[in-house]
This record gives C-alpha cells, sequence and structure tokens, in this order.
C-alpha cells in the first residue's frame, strides 16, 4: 500500500485503530437496539407531559480560556523538546499522532520520536524530532489567524498561530481529549523529512 499518496505521512483510516474503534460500536449499538424492539402503545390524549431538566445547561468554554490552555500546553512541548524530554513530548500530542508515529517508526512510544527514524513501505527516512511538530524560533503566539486562513474551531478543537523570527506563521492545531488539550499533527508533509529513503 502506498502510504505516501499526495506526498503526505499518514495512517491509513481502514487499518487504523479509529477505524476497529468505530466499527465496533456500531455493531454494538446496532445488535442493541434490534435486540429492544418493540411497538409502543398508543399515546394518551388526555395524559398532560411535563419535561424536567434534571441538569442545568453547561456553558460553552470561553474562547481565550481555551486559547491560554492550548497556549501552555504549546510552550510546555517546546520547554521538553529543549530538554530532549520526548516522553513529556509524547505524552502531550494527540492519540491519532502517537499512532502515526508508532506505525512507521520502528520504535514506540517517547522512543518513537526520539529516534527520528520512519520506516515506510521498507524505506527509511529521517526526521527531526526537534522540528517535525513545531516551528523552530518562535516569537509570537497568536490567536488571531492571518488573513485568508480559515478557522474549524469547536469546543474540542483550537487552533493557535505561531510566528517564527523567519517570518512565517504557522497553523498550529490542539485537541481535547478526555479533559486534556493535546497537540494534533496525524499528517507529515514528505517534503520534512531530511533525506532520500535508503533501502533496509
Amino acid at each position: 500500500m502506498d502510504h505516501n499518496q499526495g506526498n503526505i505521512l499518514k495512517v491509513p483510516f481502514q487499518n487504523s485503530f479509529f477505524s476497529l474503534f468505530f466499527t465496533g460500536v456500531f455493531l454494538l449499538s446496532f445488535f442493541h437496539c434490534a435486540a429492544n424492539t418493540y411497538e409502543l402503545p398508543p399515546p394518551n390524549q388526555n395524559e398532560n407531559l411535563v419535561l424536567v431538566a434534571t441538569e442545568e445547561p453547561q456553558e460553552e468554554p470561553q474562547n481565550e480560556d481555551n486559547y491560554q490552555l492550548v497556549r501552555q500546553v504549546v510552550l510546555q512541548i517546546y520547554e521538553a523538546i529543549q530538554r530532549e524530554d520526548w516522553q513529556t513530548v509524547y505524552e502531550n500530542i494527540s492519540l491519532e499522532t502517537r499512532l502515526l508515529f508508532d506505525t512507521f517508526s520502528p520504535y514506540d512510544g517517547a522512543q518513537a520520536l526520539a529516534s527520528g527514524v520512519f520506516n515506510v513501505d521498507g524505506l527509511i527516512y529521517q526526521f527531526d524530532p526537534a522540528t517535525i511538530l513545531l516551528p523552530e524560533n518562535p516569537t509570537y503566539f497568536s490567536d488571531d489567524p492571518p488573513e485568508g486562513t480559515e478557522e474549524f474551531e469547536s469546543l474540542y478543537r483550537k487552533d493557535i498561530f505561531i510566528s517564527t523570527n523567519s517570518g512565517e506563521i504557522f497553523h498550529i492545531i490542539c485537541i481535547k481529549e478526555g479533559e486534556r488539550w493535546l497537540l494534533h499533527s496525524p499528517e507529515i508533509p514528505m517534503d520534512q523529512l531530511l533525506n532520500s529513503p535508503q533501502i533496509e
């Protein structure tokens, strides 16, 4: 299978954990509904129905609060990269991003990041673990997108924009998994890899 289609390195969906997970959820839901199907009795026209809210609706988190939380995560990753603390970096990336490294690296976990090596269809590529996830030499963080840049934010996705000393602006995505915000980068352009592939 060609993992380099479109010059993007990513885990094929049909082979990923997420594909198996969603398939399992669908089958469980289907059989559960089939086993519990019955005909409802006709409604009582004289009965007055009263709907009672059991919980107070929760207010949406403030966008500024999310930005500050995401900014802290990104800064923590930068600090860990400087210390070459790849375990902390690994713990602050999303599950799908971890899966990318675990799938294409000869190693697992944090070592997949620290190794700086991808094995793609028997070809060995190298990458710089210090710059594969975030741009180097950041100078400014912003919640405001540059002109012409689209955002697709939600309660569980937050975009942040990082300016570097070269004048470039990088669009970084974080997502919320459970109660934590994590860096989300499940696709890596092949031109970010350092050298021509070598046959293993």
